[in-house]
């Protein structure tokens, strides 16, 4: 995780793949802003991860292979250091992809239980991470032609 982010205009195209929430730029990058719970599969019948944005929704800005990568997410309840004690092991086989890389006791919340961390270069497949790849290029010269007309 690089940092948070209040949720920026996004830059919507009907070309972009279900999980892209759209695009905006970052420090002269392009950064895609995913769904998080689209990718996680938690979205049911438009409820929670998949429903409309709200002015607030916060941005986890990630580094994902190589490249700045925003997921939107409903909420941030805070952030931790986390000792390396704290760390329980995951079971890689019980997430898609392994992304599930471990979990800690959430003192953040209050609630009982455990917050899972998720492992970034995990989240997509080759597959998925390729036409992200394919998506962020096309959107780069899409946007270098509009600049270029300036």
């Amino acid at each position: 995780m690089r940092r948070f982010l209040p949720l920026p205009r996004l830059d919507r195209l009907p070309t972009a793949p279900q999980p892209v929430e759209g695009v905006f730029r970052y420090h002269g990058e392009v950064v895609p802003v995913l769904r998080l719970g689209v990718l996680l599969d938690l979205v049911v019948d438009g409820a929670a991860g998949g429903g409309e944005t709200g002015l607030y929704a916060p941005l986890i800005l990630i580094t994902w292979q190589g490249r700045p990568t925003a997921l939107l997410v409903d909420q941030v309840h805070g952030d931790v250091a986390l000792p390396a004690e704290e760390r329980l092991a995951s079971d890689p086989s019980l997430s898609f992809n392994g992304c599930a890389a471990g979990a800690f006791p959430d003192r953040v919340t209050g609630r009982a239980g455990t917050v899972t961390l998720l492992d970034p270069d995990r989240l997509l497949s080759e597959a998925e991470g390729r036409l992200l790849d394919a998506f962020r290029a096309a959107e780069e010269r899409r946007l270098a032609r509009w600049e270029g007309a300036a």
